[in-house]
């Protein structure tokens, strides 16, 4: 709680990302593994650390679970949570 207003601090909503064989979807929209960076920058919710919680298609390679990692790993911003 804030203490001058009383006010609850408004929690940011997490982003879905799923990742899929064929492409991704971040909050629904379709994009690249190599568009997911400014996507995700355009999501950023001010200076607090953004969640982004990622689901798997049941056919994904662990290489392209990695890469898309990777790409999550360079934003410090986030915190990535892969949902099982």
């Amino acid at each position: 709680q804030n203490a001058t207003t009383g006010a609850q601090p408004i929690e940011a909503s997490p982003l879905f990302l799923r990742i899929e064989p064929e492409g991704l979807t971040l909050n629904g929209s379709a994009l690249t593994v190599g568009a997911l960076p400014a996507a995700l920058s355009e999501q950023r919710q001010g200076d607090e650390d953004t969640v982004v919680l990622v689901s798997v298609a049941g056919d994904v390679t662990s290489q392209r679970l990695v890469d898309v990692l990777a790409v999550l790993r360079s934003a410090p911003w986030l915190t990535v949570s892969v949902l099982s």
